[in-house]
């Protein structure tokens, strides 16, 4: 009778984990798409990215640049042992490579001062397949819409707005003024806005804390029962803050240092 030893197959499975987590950057693809449009008549961009990082920054041109890094994710880069199962039902570290070098970027006028951005072969092809790293250099006037699966988020300078939804990750925002509304499910908001004419500030974590100074000064609010907090305040400006985040911690200070 054939008895199998359990502490074999699992040194072998520890062992094969160790091969693909410490495997060489260097074997991965890395691919770099760029792409310049004309912001003439532009007032706002939305862009649906996949899971990596995006970071929005000002500059002085009349132009839009976009510039994304494209690699494979690595199976290693969530679960260990779930790559040892993917590799030996079906090995498709070369269709990934090859996934990689067919992304392209996608522009597309939507009207009214709109310009969608995003990523071809669409993102059920791409998801839990690449890692992109977004840098985009907009104009300051510019309202932002960024849609991502999981990623790390940093927007600065702009004072048109910013929409964020992402399921896991971070976000920071540093801007001068402008209404912003950032959704996580999981991980961490920290905003800073220079605003001096504040609307209505609503700020909620189910699982964690939530804290906000205006001008310098913390604002205190009662919690609700239970490991969430929340914070609400009501102004006559013309800039809201809304964050909505599932499970972090979320950090606002609007008008001066904290």
């Amino acid at each position: 009778m054939n008895h199998r030893n359990p502490n074999i197959a699992l040194s072998l499975a520890v062992s094969l984990a160790l091969v693909f987590a410490l495997a060489p950057a260097a074997m991965a693809t890395t691919v770099v798409q760029e792409s310049e449009v004309p912001a003439a008549g532009l007032d706002s961009i939305v862009v649906k990215a996949g899971s990596g990082s995006a970071r929005i920054v000002t500059g002085a041109d009349d132009r839009i640049l976009i510039r994304v890094e494209i690699s494979p994710r690595h199976w290693s880069d969530d679960n260990p042992f779930q790559a040892i199962k993917e590799w030996f039902l079906t090995s498709s570290y070369e269709d990934v490579d090859e996934l990689v070098e067919a992304v392209r970027i996608d522009t597309e006028h939507k009207g009214e001062g709109k310009l969608r951005i995003g990523l071809t072969p669409s993102g059920s092809s791409r998801k839990d397949k690449v890692r992109e790293a977004w840098t985009l250099t907009v104009p300051a006037r510019m309202a932002v819409g960024l849609t991502m699966d999981a990623a790390e988020v940093e927007i600065s300078g702009i004072t048109g707005g910013a929409k964020v939804r992402a399921g896991a990750g971070s976000v920071q925002i540093d801007v001068p003024r402008g209404d912003l509304e950032i959704g996580l499910e999981v991980g961490d908001v920290d905003v800073s806005s220079g605003s001096g004419s504040l609307g209505a500030v609503d700020l909620q974590s189910t699982v964690g804390s939530t804290h906000l100074w205006m001008n310098g000064a913390r604002i205190k609010y009662p919690n609700p029962p239970g490991p969430g907090s929340e914070v609400s305040v009501s102004g006559n400006g013309e800039d809201s803050v809304r964050v909505d985040v599932t499970v972090g911690d979320i950090s606002v200070n609007v008008g001066g240092d904290a």
